[in-house]
C-alpha cells in the first residue's frame, strides 16, 4: 500500500463525499416540489446541483488507468521475483554440483584410494603408497597410512634379513657340527700314527749318529736335516690334530662375569710386543668396563684370533679399530680393519674348517672355525662383513650379558 495509492484513496473519498452531500441536498429538497410556490426555485436549485454533480463527476479519474498501473507494477514485481527465484535456484544447483564435485574429490576419491591401497597391502604388495593432493584430514590419513607401510616394510625387511642370517648361521652350524664330528674321528685316527712316526724318527736319529762316522759331512748333514724335517712335520701334524680335537670338543668351560674391555686391552698389549705387528696399531674406542657372562680364556682366544687376522690382513701402518657397544641384553664388539677385504664367496666360507686365504704353510684355517664354535656355545654370534677386495673387513662379535638357558642358546 504505497503513498500514491493512499493519496488516490483520499481524493476519491473526498469526491464521493461531495457527491453524497449534493445527493443528500437534492433528496432534502424533493418535498418542496409539491409546493407550487417553492417548486420553481427548487427546480432551479436542482438544476444547479445536477450541473455541479456533472462537473464533479467529470473530475472523477478513470479507474482503468489505476488498474493498468497496478497491473504493470504487478508484472514488474512478478518479473523481479521470478528472476530472484531463478537466480536462487541456479545458485543452489551450482552449489549442489560443486559440493558433489568437492565431496567426490576430497572424500570419495581418497577413500577409494585408501581402499585400493589396503587391498594391495592385503595381497602382499608393501611398496604401494597413497597420493592425496589436499591438505585436510584425508591427506593426514594417507600420510599416516604411508608411514605405517614404510615402518611395516622396514620391519619386514629386517625380519627377512634376520631369517636369512639365522638360516645361514643354522646351515653353517650344521656344517661345522658335521665337520667337527668328522675332524674328531680323523684326529683320533691319525694322532697315534703321528706319535709313532715322531718317536721312530727321534729314535732313528739317535741310532744313526753312531753309523754316520763313515759318511761324508754333506751326507751326514742331509740325513740329519731329513730326520729333523720328519720330526718337525710330525709335530706340526700333531698340533693340527690337537686343534681339530679342540674344535670338536663340547663346551665344558666355566662361565662367569668378565670385563670384556680388560680382555681386549690385554690381547692388544700382547700383540704390540710381537715383532711382525709392531708397525700396525690396535685402537680401542673405550676403556670403560663392559661385562658379559663368558668363559674368559675362551673369549680371549676368540679376540686374539680376530685381532691377529685383522692385523695380518693390513699393510704396515694400518689401524685395527675395536669398537665396543653395550645394550641391555648383549654387548657388540666390532673389529674393523683397513686391509685387503673379502669377496662374498670368501665370506660365505670364512668360518669353515681348513678354509684360509693365507699363503700355504702360514695358516691351518681352523682359527675362525674354533672362534665361531666358541661364540656359538656362548649363545652369541660372529659375523663377517666386507664391501669387497681392498675395502677392509669387519668382524662383528655379539655376546650375551647374562647367563642363558639351553633353550635360549638353541634359539
Amino acid at each position: 500500500y504505497s503513498h500514491r495509492e493512499h493519496h488516490q484513496d483520499t481524493v476519491h473519498r473526498a469526491l464521493f463525499n461531495t457527491i453524497a452531500d449534493h445527493l443528500a441536498d437534492l433528496r432534502s429538497g424533493a418535498p418542496a416540489l409539491a409546493d407550487p410556490q417553492k417548486r420553481q426555485a427548487q427546480i432551479d436549485y436542482t438544476f444547479r446541483k445536477v450541473a455541479e454533480l456533472l462537473d464533479i463527476i467529470q473530475t472523477v479519474p478513470d479507474p482503468s488507468f489505476d488498474l493498468l498501473e497496478m497491473l504493470e507494477d504487478a508484472r514488474s514485481d512478478y518479473r523481479l521475483h521470478l528472476w530472484i527465484v531463478s537466480a536462487t535456484g541456479i545458485t543452489c544447483l551450482v552449489l549442489l554440483i560443486s559440493l558433489g564435485i568437492c565431496a567426490h574429490r576430497w572424500i570419495f576419491t581418497p577413500i577409494c584410494q585408501l581402499h585400493a591401497g589396503a587391498r594391495q597391502v592385503a595381497q602382499g604388495n608393501y611398496d604401494v603408497r597413497i597420493r592425496v593432493k589436499s591438505s585436510d584430514e584425508m591427506s593426514e590419513l594417507a600420510a599416516a597410512f604411508n608411514q605405517m607401510l614404510a615402518r611395516f616394510q622396514m620391519q619386514k625387511e629386517q625380519l627377512d634379513q634376520q631369517v636369512r642370517e639365522r638360516s645361514r648361521q643354522l646351515v653353517q652350524s650344521e656344517r661345522l657340527a658335521g665337520v667337527g664330528f668328522l675332524a674328531a674321528g680323523v684326529a683320533h685316527e691319525i694322532n697315534n700314527p703321528l706319535n709313532a712316526l715322531s718317536l721312530t724318527a727321534g729314535s732313528l736319529q739317535m741310532r744313526l749318529e753312531m753309523l754316520l762316522d763313515n759318511l761324508s759331512e754333506a751326507d751326514r748333514k742331509e740325513i740329519r736335516e731329513d730326520l729333523q724335517l720328519m720330526q718337525d712335520e710330525a709335530a706340526r701334524c700333531g698340533r693340527i690334530t690337537e686343534k681339530l680335537l679342540d674344535f670338536s670338543r663340547a663346551d665344558t668351560g666355566e662361565r662367569n662375569t668378565y670385563d670384556v674391555t680388560a680382555i681386549i686391552q690385554e690381547v692388544a698389549s700382547v700383540i704390540r710386543h710381537l715383532g711382525k705387528f709392531r708397525d700396525r696399531q690396535v685402537v680401542i674406542n673405550t676403556d670403560e668396563p663392559v661385562y658379559a657372562w663368558t668363559n674368559g680364556p675362551e673369549i680371549k682366544q676368540v679376540v686374539l684370533n680376530l685381532v691377529a687376522n685383522g692385523l695380518e690382513a693390513m699393510e704396515p701402518g694400518g689401524e685395527l679399530h675395536v669398537q665396543l657397544l653395550e645394550s641391555p641384553d648383549q654387548i657388540e664388539i666390532d673389529f674393523v680393519d683397513t686391509g685387503c677385504g673379502m669377496t662374498q664367496e670368501v665370506i660365505a666360507h670364512i668360518f669353515e674348517p681348513f678354509f684360509t686365504t693365507k699363503e700355504v704353510g702360514k695358516g691351518t684355517g681352523l682359527g675362525l672355525s674354533i672362534s665361531h664354535r666358541i661364540v656359538r656355545d656362548h649363545g652369541g654370534t660372529l659375523e663377517a662383513e666386507s664391501e669387497g677386495p681392498g675395502m677392509g673387513s669387519t668382524f662383528r662379535l655379539r655376546l650375551p650379558k647374562k647367563a642363558q638357558s639351553m633353550s635360549q642358546r638353541a634359539a
